[in-house]
């Protein structure tokens, strides 16, 4: 069963409300991405605009987000990244949980947080990760694979104190933004079709974000309160039945 994300811009709940508005202003709902329509639809227009000025002018547009991550490292000893690249609609970062090695596996516990640049949107939670390097005869040299073992949606064991710094910095930096909880960025949106997803199973986290999860399987792992971040009746799931097979 997949959960649906339904678009709603005239929601009375204000997140649903921005989050569909956002959607369905910068993409072409039912328009594949290899349809020569979707590269012309104004929002695409627009959010090609965002995408090839950070490009062109890294240094100044990511500068802010740069001078926060500054600031998210001067109180705490743990390290932090700048996860975000250009070509991403989003703002991202690490904050470094825990990391270990075992002979052929590496193990990383990490904080990620991301902030939209199209819409006052942000998403915080922890990801539990493990890489395994392998010889690739074809090309020759040595690959890694990795896979989301279990995501932590809100405040919760080893992830607390990092997840609860992140979320009071942000709110902080960026006061007019809201919290997206994990369970809505993990809903696939009917007809949404991404630059970085070429399938018909977009999630909202595509949308607002990046394709962090586009490896991922429909449904993952999580521990901590799935409903952190949502008001009591904040959004309705849709449950489809999976897509039938040849």
């Amino acid at each position: 069963m997949i959960n649906e994300f339904s678009l709603n811009t005239n929601s009375p709940n204000q997140l649903i409300a921005e989050i569909s508005d956002a959607i369905v202003k910068y993409y072409p709902i039912g328009i594949d991405n290899f349809d020569p329509a979707y590269s012309e639809y104004p929002g695409f227009v627009e959010q090609t605009k965002i995408v090839n000025e950070n490009m062109m002018n890294y240094k100044r547009s990511f500068k802010p987000w740069n001078d926060f991550l500054k600031k998210v490292r001067t109180g705490t000893t743990k390290k932090v990244h700048n996860s975000g690249f250009p070509h991403e609609i989003a703002f991202s970062g690490e904050l470094i949980v825990q990391r270990n090695s075992y002979k052929s596996v590496k193990h990383t516990k990490k904080i990620v947080f991301s902030v939209s640049m199209l819409a006052p949107l942000f998403s915080v939670f922890g990801i539990d990760e493990t890489f395994i390097p392998a010889y690739d005869d074809t090309l020759q040299r040595e690959l890694t694979y990795s896979a989301i073992n279990v995501v932590t949606t809100s405040p919760y064991q080893e992830f607390e104190s990092g997840f609860n710094y992140i979320m009071q910095l942000i709110q902080e930096q960026f006061p007019n933004h809201k919290f997206v909880a994990f369970q809505l960025t993990q809903r696939f949106v009917k007809g949404l079709h991404t630059p970085d997803n070429h399938t018909s199973k977009a999630r909202v986290h595509n949308a607002l974000f990046n394709g962090l999860f586009n490896f991922s399987p429909d449904t993952i792992f999580t521990k901590g309160d799935r409903f952190f971040g949502l008001e009591k009746g904040n959004t309705k799931a849709v449950l489809l039945p999976p897509a039938p097979t040849d």
